[in-house]
C-alpha cells in the first residue's frame, strides 16, 4: 500500500477525501458533445466490510473532484466504475526505506526483510505492500496487521465487493515540501480523529481483492 479547516461531520473532523471542490465552469458548445465520466467510490473502513454496517463513502469524478458523498450499508452505496478501501489510520502506519536499485519482483521480499526489526511480533504478523521505488532508491510501505488484512479481503469475498484499490487513511495525506505529517487519535475521549490534508498522489497500495 502505498499525509485545513475541515467541517465537523457527526461528531469528528472532515475526513479528507471528502473535501468538496469547486466545480469546473465550462462554456456549453452549440454542437451536444458527449463526455463519458469515469466515477471512483472510496470508502472509509475502520472494520472489515458487513452488510449490516453503514460506512462513510465518497464519490469522485476522474477528475478527482468530489461528487457526492454520504453514509450507507453496501446495499446503498451509489454504482461507480472504480472502488477504493480506505483503511482507517488506526490500523497501518506508512514508513519509508531505503534500498539498492532493484528490479519489481524483488521489491516486495526486500522490503519485507529491510523492516524485520521495525516490526511488532513476528514478520508473518504484518502485512507489507510497498510502492514503487524512487529512483534515490527510497521506497515507501505500508505495514498493517496480517490478522486484519485476512479478515479484510474474507470480509470483501462474502460481500461480493471488488477493490481496485486498497490504501491507508494516512497516505492520503500530503506533508509539506521537506516535511512530515502526523496522523492519530484525538487526544479528546470523545471518538473524533485528527483528520489530515487533503487528498495526495503516489499512494502506496495494497493488493486489490
Amino acid at each position: 500500500m502505498e499525509v485545513g479547516g475541515e467541517s465537523a461531520v457527526e461528531g469528528r473532523v472532515q475526513l479528507p477525501w471528502f473535501r468538496a471542490y469547486r466545480p469546473l465552469a465550462l462554456a456549453r458548445p452549440a454542437a451536444r458533445i458527449c463526455h463519458l465520466v469515469m466515477t471512483t467510490l472510496r470508502v472509509y473502513l475502520d472494520f472489515p466490510p458487513d452488510p449490516a454496517r453503514e460506512m462513510e463513502w465518497a464519490l469522485f469524478d476522474d477528475a478527482n473532484r468530489l461528487l457526492r458523498r454520504g453514509r450507507a450499508a453496501i446495499a446503498g452505496w451509489p454504482s461507480a466504475d472504480s472502488r477504493e478501501a480506505v483503511i482507517a489510520a488506526a490500523h497501518g502506519r506508512l514508513v519509508t526505506v531505503k534500498l539498492p536499485p532493484l528490479p519489481p519482483q524483488r521489491v516486495q521480499s526486500a522490503a519485507s526483510f529491510a523492516l524485520e526489526e521495525q516490526l511488532a511480533g513476528a514478520p508473518e504478523d504484518s502485512h507489507v505492500a510497498p510502492g514503487r521505488q524512487s529512483a534515490d532508491g527510497s521506497l515507501r510501505v505500508a505495514i498493517v496487521g496480517a490478522a486484519w488484512m485476512r479478515a479484510f479481503q474474507a470480509a470483501s469475498k462474502r460481500c461480493v465487493i471488488r477493490w481496485q484499490r486498497v490504501l491507508l487513511e494516512s497516505d492520503l495525506a500530503r506533508p509539506p515540501a521537506g516535511g512530515w505529517c502526523w496522523c492519530a487519535e484525538s487526544l479528546c475521549r470523545k471518538s473524533s480523529r485528527l483528520r489530515l490534508p487533503a487528498a495526495a498522489v503516489g499512494h502506496t497500495s495494497f493488493e486489490s481483492t
